[in-house]
C-alpha cells in the first residue's frame, strides 16, 4: 500500500504544480474550475500524506487499535520518516489555508472597489506557491532512498528537484485534460496557448528530469554489485520504457499537431488532445512505477 500512496502523492504533487503553470494559460471561463481543481488536489495530498503517515506507523509498530494513535505519535516523534511526513501534512495544510486567506482577500477587494489597496497580485500568489511546492517536494524526497544519505543530504537535494522535474512536464497535462469546461468548448487560439504552455513546461521538465534521474540511477546503482538482487532494476526499465513512450507522444503533438494549429486547423485540436490523453495515461503509468521504486529494496 505504501508505493501506491507515494505515488499518489507524486501525482497529487504534479497536478498543483501543474495548476500553477497553466494558471496563466487558462481561458476566462476555466477561472473558477481551475480554483476548484487546485484545492481538490491539495485536499486528496493532504488525505495521502495522512494515510501515508497512519499506515507507516502501523507496519513499524503493528499495534492494537487501541495504541494506533500512539504508534502515529511516536513514529512522528522518533523516526526521520514520520517527522518528514508530518512536516508535509503540516506544509499542505498551511497552503490550503494561505489559498483560503488570498482568496477571501480577493474577494473583499472587488466588493470594496478597491478602496483596500487591492487583492494579492497574481504574483504573489505563484511566489507562495513556489515556496510550497519547493518545500513539499523537499520532503517527499526526503521519505525515499535519498533519505539514506541524511535527510539534508545532496542526494535527498537531487530528488527534489527530479520529483519537481516530473511535476512540471506531468502536471500541466493532467490539468489541461481536467479543467472544465472542457477542451471542446476552447476557441483554436486558446487551444494554441495551451499547446504552447505544455511544450514550453515539457521542454523544461524532461531534460531536468532525465539528467537528475540518471544521478538517482547512478547513486542507487553504482554501488551495488548484483543488480538483478532485486525487482528494481526491472521496475526502474519499466519506468524508463514508458518515459522514452511519453517523451515519443509529446514530439508527436510538438511537431505534427502544434503547427497544423498554428496553421489554423481546426482539426488539428482532435488530433492533439487525443494524442495528449494517451500521453497523460502513460506519464500515469511512470508515477505510479516512480512510487514503487521509492519503495522498493536496493539492489545488493
Amino acid at each position: 500500500m505504501q508505493p501506491v500512496l507515494a505515488a499518489m502523492q507524486d501525482i497529487l504533487l504534479a497536478g498543483a504544480l501543474g495548476r500553477v503553470v497553466m494558471h496563466s494559460a487558462g481561458a476566462a471561463t476555466q477561472m473558477a474550475s481551475l480554483a476548484r481543481l487546485g484545492r481538490r488536489l491539495l485536499w486528496g495530498l493532504l488525505l495521502a500524506q495522512l494515510i501515508f503517515l497512519f499506515n507507516g506507523a502501523y507496519l513499524m509498530a503493528e499495534p492494537a487499535w487501541p495504541q494506533w494513535l500512539d504508534a502515529v505519535w511516536i513514529t512522528v516523534r522518533h523516526t526521520a520518516f514520520g517527522a518528514t511526513v508530518g512536516l508535509s501534512v503540516l506544509l499542505t495544510a498551511c497552503w490550503l489555508l494561505a489559498e483560503r486567506i488570498m482568496a477571501m482577500g480577493s474577494s473583499m477587494a472587488v466588493r470594496t472597489a478597491g478602496t483596500t489597496g487591492g487583492a494579492p497580485t497574481h504574483q504573489a500568489a505563484i511566489l507562495v506557491a513556489a515556496v510550497f511546492l519547493l518545500a513539499l517536494a523537499y520532503c517527499r524526497a526526503a521519505t525515499g532512498h535519498a533519505a539514506d544519505q541524511g535527510p539534508l543530504s545532496r542526494a535527498a537535494g537531487v530528488h527534489a528537484i527530479h520529483i519537481l522535474a516530473a511535476g512540471l512536464w506531468t502536471g500541466p497535462v493532467w490539468v489541461v485534460l481536467l479543467l472544465r469546461p472542457g477542451w471542446r468548448d476552447l476557441t483554436l487560439a486558446q487551444v494554441r496557448v495551451q499547446a504552447r504552455r505544455l511544450s514550453h513546461a515539457a521542454t523544461i521538465g524532461v531534460p531536468v528530469l532525465v539528467l537528475t534521474g540518471a544521478l538517482d540511477a547512478w547513486r542507487t546503482l553504482g554501488p551495488a554489485e548484483h543488480w538483478d538482487s532485486t525487482s528494481y532494476v526491472w521496475i526502474l526499465s519499466g519506468k524508463i520504457g514508458l518515459m522514452a513512450l511519453a517523451i515519443v507522444l509529446g514530439l508527436r503533438n510538438r511537431w505534427y499537431w502544434m503547427p497544423r494549429l498554428a496553421a489554423g486547423d481546426t482539426r488539428a485540436c482532435g488530433g492533439f488532445f487525443g494524442v495528449l490523453v494517451i500521453e497523460a495515461c502513460v506519464l500515469l503509468g511512470v508515477m505510479l512505477l516512480a512510487g514503487m521504486l521509492g519503495q522498493a529494496m536496493l539492489p545488493a
